[in-house]
């Protein structure tokens, strides 16, 4: 029988099994394999399952497979659930926040507006004004200016913004740099705006 076929049928006795496997490479694909079949159908099995690993590289291994398939069908709880997954899995985070924002962009803002401030949380919101931006280019404008308290990062958000908001009205996006682009970063931006539009022409 197939793997996904034996997950669905009796999830606790392929748990069993690859439990009984030496640690190997084999083994770890079949951790990944499994974890992200198991958590398609009971997510909270999975996840206590891989918390009860006892080699914590396979334990995270597990988690992160869990995760991404609960972000498949339901990237809010992914959220609230996987938020502590290590720095390994840190990226694989962000693509799920960034899944959410996708789908529920509302209730993502929410939920980025409760976090404490942190490098992370920056992070996270780069990935939200980066989906809002493909909508909403001036209010993701405002979210870059009101949020970021770096000024470092906070100029990257907007050049990413504004590079979005180029490929879609250069025009638009050129008028925002000018008046409203810090002092600091107007140069670039109008230089972002120039290369796309020497880039269009050129096609």
């Amino acid at each position: 029988a197939r793997l996904p076929d034996i997950v669905r049928r009796d999830p606790h006795k392929a748990a069993r099994f690859i439990e009984l496997q030496p640690p190997s490479k084999q083994r770890e694909v079949l951790i990944r394999h499994f974890s992200r079949i198991w958590g398609e159908s009971d997510a909270e099995g999975a996840l206590a399952w891989a918390q009860a690993l006892p080699y914590t590289e396979e334990s995270n291994l597990a988690r992160r497979a869990v995760c991404l398939s609960m972000s498949q069908t339901n990237p809010a709880a992914a959220v609230e659930r996987c938020a502590e997954n290590g720095a390994e899995g840190e990226a694989d985070f962000e693509g799920i926040f960034q899944a959410w924002a996708q789908s529920d962009s509302a209730a993502a803002s929410n939920w980025l507006a409760a976090q404490p401030a942190s490098a992370r949380v920056d992070r996270l919101r780069q990935r939200y004004v980066h989906v809002l931006a493909k909508t909403n280019p001036r209010e993701a404008l405002r979210m870059t200016q009101e949020a970021f308290t770096v000024p470092a990062v906070r100029n990257e958000a907007v050049l990413a913004v504004l590079h979005q908001w180029g490929l879609q009205d250069p025009r638009a996006a050129r008028e925002w740099a000018g008046n409203y682009a810090p002092d600091d970063l107007k140069a670039r931006a109008l230089a972002e705006i120039d290369g796309l539009e020497s880039y269009a022409a050129n096609r």
